[in-house]
């Protein structure tokens, strides 16, 4: 096999590319695909090895921070037009109060996606917290009744009126109306 003329920069991003492509590679293989064809010595691989590592966590830091701005842009979207409307709300506590098997996430990828699924039943207390849920939000129950205070100046107390007495006039013939 033709040796190839040594570049550092490019041999190191030639094995940080077989590295991201293949994380679980080990020292060994990359001897095997690199050493031989570019005329170098295990420690000039060694050396040129944690550069590239170093070069791909660089990456994966660029790449996380994208993900977190896409999912902030992605969160502020969706608080913008609502998470979910009333009916999507009440459709899925509807199918906990009957007790309707439901998808929960069992394994999850480093992305956040979800690989696997299992299907489990609501318990009792999931069943009445989602019947409570749906009595709030159709307004089953009357509004608590508070207990309104009236102060009067400076917040003391308003005082009882001790007496009350109605005045009837006779306004024809000028005359209180005791008659």
């Amino acid at each position: 096999m033709a040796h190839k003329k040594y570049n550092r920069d490019k041999l190191m991003v030639e094995i940080a590319d077989f590295l991201f492509a293949n994380p679980s590679a080990k020292r060994g293989d990359i001897l095997a695909k690199f050493g031989e064809v570019w005329q170098i010595s295990p420690r000039g691989i060694d050396r040129l090895l944690s550069e590239a590592k170093r070069h791909n966590q660089a990456r994966l830091k660029e790449v996380e921070a994208a993900k977190r701005e896409e999912m902030v842009a992605a969160a502020k979207g969706q608080a913008k037009k609502g998470i979910a409307d009333r009916e999507e709300i009440l459709t899925a506590l509807t199918s906990i109060l009957r007790g309707h098997a439901l998808k929960r996430p069992v394994k999850v990828d480093g992305d956040g996606n979800v690989i696997e699924y299992a299907l489990s039943y609501p318990g009792r207390h999931d069943v009445i917290a989602a019947g409570s849920q749906i009595a709030q939000l159709e307004g089953y129950f009357a509004p608590a009744k508070s207990k309104h205070e009236v102060t009067g100046e400076g917040g003391a107390p308003l005082s009882a009126v001790a007496q009350h007495v109605v005045v009837f006039k006779d306004f024809s013939s000028g005359k209180n109306g005791a008659s």
